[in-house]
């Protein structure tokens, strides 16, 4: 369509990018503009927002708190209780202090708990005491039953503090681990005997010393500011080591194409993406301390019975721009679609949007795009990156209006890729300010990564959106292990066939796990969005048994699937076999990480039951076969809106 409204405007930068053949193959790419000057260190940063913004708020969550009246407020008219930058920087103070008391210098610090304002208290003030931060998935404590991951990365760790923010929660958590050299930092509960516990309010009235300001005068760009553990979706978790140098250098690239007015419009955010992902604990709190926002603490998660506290979230905080991943794009647009007072508030401040961790349907977003205009007569504009832990969240980045998902982008300013050759793609690889120096103790793995020129390895697979305007960007085409070979030698690269399939079945379909490696056909395993399947086909008391039974349920993801086949039928894109999974994906075996990413060979190996049943020589009636013939519109009705 050529007549949709404009986009909202934003003073961003233009695309720009310098590509340079190498005699190898190779290509070189870079953004030929010259970053803003970067903070020395994360609370050199936070000290200049102190300064200069000191009653605006930094954070905010719906909860009692343990920081003390004078750190924390109430509004009003709602349950949010907020800290300011000011009462932060002096709790923080107090908290630094405790640590050089209470450590050997440079010790290290591990976070258990999910976001808090405690843990945000926590990560500054550690850093302030020069003690890098290791926040840790709250999983490896409270679902696991070995705690074999906790331990190991305790073991590389030797933390001498671990906070916690409820000691009652992580009993048998702690009680795992050999604590006799090391002291737990609690906010709430009772602590269980036999472990050595100091409350967070006490810690947080400790008497503040000249030692202070000596440890931040003393901090080096290239300490560790912080260690961050990878979610384990394409392996397992690998200590990664962010610097001050790492975190500051994105925030001065990124303001560099991405123009923020911080004294009128500081960003205000609503972020529920957990802080031990670089996204969540790196890009969004280091935005919102960088530009001097404010950053809502989401209680709500995109999960069954946790999402409708994200509605209600926003219906209350006045958000500029929103960053989330694209499954909750998917649960938000179905309703914003019911909801006229949420459709309001959503975009009532609404600057502009964003989303990682996966590509976005573009279903999703046309459907995102038509609320929109609703509601303001105006299109938003939707911003993504690629980026990994190792490069302290974002690598590339689309900073332009755009109306056709699949972009990642382009370098951000002071970062040099190296595309190599491989197939019809390229292999990423990377250098950069915020590149990571390496695995924490990983020697060997630290080698294999980086090559001689410094370049690290993504792992990552992109092709150009047009060989012939690279400014255009480049497209994520997936990660180079996932991709595998059919019996007949023909290669699948899952990413963009993965992609395809979300569109054509959403917004039906949570997610998809395609199967065939060493196999004759492909064949998929299929979570329903269960949520929207339940009010579309009028079934709200349904069981997910009674969802993947039903035959109207099995004829629409049918004729869906067809759908997509009459587009692709050659081998390597064509889905001959599926069957929909009743039970969720688990984050405790690894099959999801907290960030929703699916690790497709883990599902494959411990569901390997359902992925026979697609190969079977006579399938039963749980696999949808036959998948090049058309449904009736009578058994594909209703139609999805």
């Amino acid at each position: 369509m050529t007549d949709l409204p404009p986009f909202k405007e934003n003073p961003w930068a233009a695309p720009r990018v310098n590509v340079q053949r190498c005699d190898d193959g190779s290509l070189l790419v870079d953004c030929d503009r010259v970053p803003q000057r970067s903070y020395h260190n994360v609370i050199e940063m936070l000290q200049r927002t102190v300064a200069k913004y000191p009653k605006r708020r930094f954070m905010a969550e719906k909860r009692a708190h343990s920081l003390g009246e004078q750190a924390c407020q109430t509004e009003n008219d709602t349950d949010w209780t907020f800290v300011t930058y000011e009462a932060i920087d002096k709790q923080t103070d107090a908290l630094a202090q405790w640590f050089l008391d209470n450590t050997q210098p440079q010790a290290n610090v591990m976070i258990l708990s999910h976001n808090t304002l405690e843990h945000a208290a926590v990560n500054l003030a550690g850093m302030k005491a020069r003690c890098p931060i290791a926040p840790i998935s709250p999983n490896y404590s409270l679902l696991s039953k070995d705690f074999n991951k906790l331990k190991a990365i305790f073991a590389k760790l030797e933390p001498q503090v671990i906070f916690v923010q409820n000691i009652s929660h992580y009993g048998r958590a702690l009680k795992a681990l050999p604590l006799e050299h090391c002291v737990v930092l609690y906010a709430e509960g009772e602590a269980p005997e036999g472990i050595y516990a100091v409350s967070f309010a006490d810690a947080a009235n400790t008497a503040v010393t000249f030692q202070v300001a000596d440890a931040i005068q003393a901090i080096q760009g290239d300490d560790i500011a912080k260690i961050l553990f990878t979610s384990g979706s394409t392996g397992e978790p690998k200590g990664v080591v962010n610097t001050h140098t790492n975190l500051c250098s994105t925030q001065a690239s990124l303001l560099t194409v991405i123009d923020v007015d911080e004294e009128n419009n500081p960003p205000i955010l609503l972020d529920w993406m957990p802080w031990h992902h670089t996204y969540g604990g790196n890009q969004n709190v280091h935005r919102v301390i960088k530009s001097g926002g404010t950053l809502y603490i989401d209680d709500g998660k995109p999960l069954p019975g946790m999402f409708e506290k994200t509605l209600n979230n926003i219906k209350t905080v006045p958000l500029n721009c929103y960053t989330t991943v694209p499954a909750v794009y998917a649960l938000l647009v179905d309703a914003m679609e019911r909801d006229d007072a949420l459709r309001e508030a959503f975009f009532r401040h609404m600057d502009w949007c964003s989303y990682g961790g996966s590509d976005m349907p573009q279903e999703t977003f046309d459907h995102f795009q038509q609320l929109a205009i609703r509601e303001t007569g105006k299109r938003i504009s939707m911003i993504t990156a690629l980026g990994a832990t190792e490069s302290a969240a974002v690598t590339t980045i689309v900073h332009w209006p755009t109306t056709k998902m699949g972009s990642i982008g382009l370098p951000i300013p002071g970062t040099q890729l190296k595309l190599m050759p491989k197939d019809d793609k390229y292999e990423l690889c990377v250098k950069g300010p915020q590149i990571t120096p390496g695995y924490y103790q990983a020697e060997a793995l630290n080698k294999q990564v980086f090559d001689s020129e410094g370049f690290f390895h993504t792992g990552d697979a992109v092709r150009w959106l047009d060989p012939e305007q690279p400014e255009k960007g480049l497209q994520f085409a997936g990660r180079v292990s996932e991709d595998f070979k059919l019996l007949n030698g023909t290669w699948v690269h899952t990413s963009m066939l993965r992609i395809d399939l979300q569109s054509v079945l959403a917004p039906l379909v949570f997610d998809v796990v395609i199967t065939g490696q060493d196999k004759p056909y492909l064949g998929l395993l299929i979570w329903l969005n269960e949520d929207v399947v339940k009010r579309v086909f009028g079934m709200p008391d349904a069981t997910a048994e009674e969802l993947a039974a039903h035959p109207r349920v099995i004829a629409r993801i049918r004729q869906s699937l067809y759908e997509h086949n009459v587009q692709h039928s050659g081998a390597s894109t064509r889905i001959e076999r599926a069957r929909i999974l009743t039970t969720p994906p688990s984050m405790d075996t690894g099959e999801m990480s907290d960030k929703r990413s699916i690790n497709q060979r883990k599902v494959q190996v411990l569901r390997a039951n359902d992925v026979a049943a697609l190969y079977a020589d006579e399938p039963d009636d749980s696999v949808l076969s036959d998948l090049r013939s058309p449904q009736s519109q009578s058994a594909v009705s209703p139609v999805v809106n």
